[in-house]
């Protein structure tokens, strides 16, 4: 690349949004509302003899709303209600592809909050419940016979029907109960259990059709349930004026967890959808019973005297497990669930000197070191997933405040560096890593690549009203 030009085939992002935050005291109490409007609109242009035709179009629309109300404080306890949600439309009529139909969803959610504390201990609790209305509408195409692309149309006669008519309502209870135990004032353990619920969204009920950024066709399931989990976890905390350190561990059991698993044919092979002369696999939307065990730990060191100096350091880690489910067999190339990441630990040593430098004060330097565990346990059926070496990266900064003789700021810079030693590596979370293979990467693996060595140039300015005198 030697040009920030706009490619010819691109992707144009209107992002538009407008929120507004409000409280009211009432007496002793508040009531806290926020509203909010938002419209996505995103075109992709991916014909290269049609630049000025979008392939997909999706014109996207939400109106968001909570309101929580805070009753007065009591003998130490404190309550909230409260409800929020959304209404949402899409539209994707303007384009000439098309892989979600137009659809509507209104969300809404009632719940209720309480705390009390009891000396040393804290206990808190919440309940809430969700409904969400879905609907996607029918969508049939024809050729347009100017173009030669395909286009929405509401007669049927001679039309293809891409996308049937769907209406449900998914709904569920989700709730939470905690209790922190204060040891002293350095040391507490935090308990949760929680249950939580989450509703299929647009592209795993409908979704039909090839996208250029996945490299294969994606199903739907119009059959989805909601997702219901039931998690247990336990923490470990330490604050000290010099130290900071936690330990926390979980165990997560959820129904009905949604993954995408690549398709068998009858015959027995890779299940193979052809468009445009191209042939794609093709993945499916499914469910099971999953158990997600993991943790995590930290732990911030401040040196005394060394004041200046930080040392940070966390490490955090998921085991994912199938315990399988509507029809479902385990076995081995089964019995994990993809995109799960793996061992994770990253370490930074940063520093920020106190004397200052002519115009410079308060510089930085840091150094970062994050390291990613093989991932061998991968969903390996029918190559949905493949399992996913290690990797290093190492990461660098340096900046600092450039003040005036008055000593105002005048802005901040600061230069980055990420994957400083420019390593090659696929990060199992990427779709990109089942891409064919890319020219020349140098590596003797298929897909396209993470990102290699990257400077970037940061600068802050601040931006002061002074009142007059």
């Amino acid at each position: 690349m030697n040009s920030y030009s706009i490619n010819a085939i691109h992707q144009r992002v209107q992002h538009y949004r407008v929120f507004s935050s409000n409280n009211f005291i009432i007496k002793k109490s508040k009531l806290a509302l926020k509203l909010g409007y938002q419209q996505s609109i995103r075109g992709e242009y991916a014909h290269p003899l049609a630049l000025d035709v979008p392939a997909l179009y999706m014109n996207m629309g939400t109106a968001s709303y909570d309101a929580k109300f805070y009753f007065p404080e009591k003998k130490g306890f404190e309550s909230i209600i409260g409800i929020n949600g959304m209404y949402q439309m899409n539209d994707v009529s303007k384009g000439t592809e098309f892989v979600i139909p137009d659809y509507k969803i209104f969300d809404i959610a009632p719940f209720i909050y309480g705390k009390k504390n009891f000396g040393k201990v804290d206990i808190a609790a919440g309940a809430r419940y969700d409904t969400r209305s879905f609907k996607n509408t029918a969508l049939y195409v024809i050729t347009d016979p100017i173009t030669g692309f395909d286009k929405t149309t509401s007669d049927t006669v001679g039309a293809t029907k891409q996308f049937s008519d769907y209406t449900h309502t998914f709904n569920g209870f989700s709730g939470s109960f905690g209790i922190t135990y204060n040891i002293n004032k350095k040391v507490m353990v935090k308990f949760n259990v929680a249950r939580g619920y989450r509703a299929p969204n647009i592209s795993e009920i409908s979704a039909k059709g090839v996208h250029p950024g996945t490299g294969f066709q994606q199903l739907g399931d119009e059959n989805l349930k909601p997702e219901f989990s039931l998690q247990e976890d336990i923490g470990l905390f330490y604050e000290s004026e010099h130290v900071s350190a936690s330990a926390e561990v979980f165990n997560n059991t959820i129904s009905n967890y949604i993954f995408n698993q690549k398709l068998n044919s009858v015959m027995g092979g890779d299940s193979i959808y052809m468009e445009t002369g191209n042939a794609y696999p093709v993945f499916k939307f499914i469910q099971t019973k999953a158990q997600l065990l993991g943790g995590e730990a930290r732990i911030d060191i401040h040196p005394h005297p060394l004041d200046w100096l930080h040392f940070s350091n966390a490490v955090s880690f998921v085991y994912a497990t199938n315990l399988g489910g509507n029809g479902a067999v385990i076995n081995d190339s089964t019995k994990y669930l993809p995109f799960i990441p793996p061992l994770h630990t990253n370490s930074e040593l940063s520093a920020e000197f106190l004397k200052s430098v002519g115009p410079f004060e308060h510089i930085f330097i840091k150094v970062g070191l994050q390291y990613y565990a093989a991932q061998n346990r991968a969903f390996l059926f029918n190559n949905t997933e493949t399992k996913t070496p290690s990797y290093t990266l190492l990461d660098a900064g340096i900046g600092a405040e450039v003040k005036n003789k008055r000593d105002r700021t005048l802005f901040t810079i600061g230069i980055y560096v990420s994957n400083l030693t420019d390593a090659a590596y696929q990060s199992n979370m990427s779709r990109l890593k089942y891409f064919d293979s890319y020219p020349v990467n140098g590596s003797g693996r298929s897909g396209i690549f993470n990102m290699g060595r990257n400077w970037s140039f940061k600068v802050n300015v601040p931006f002061c009203v002074k009142k007059a005198s």
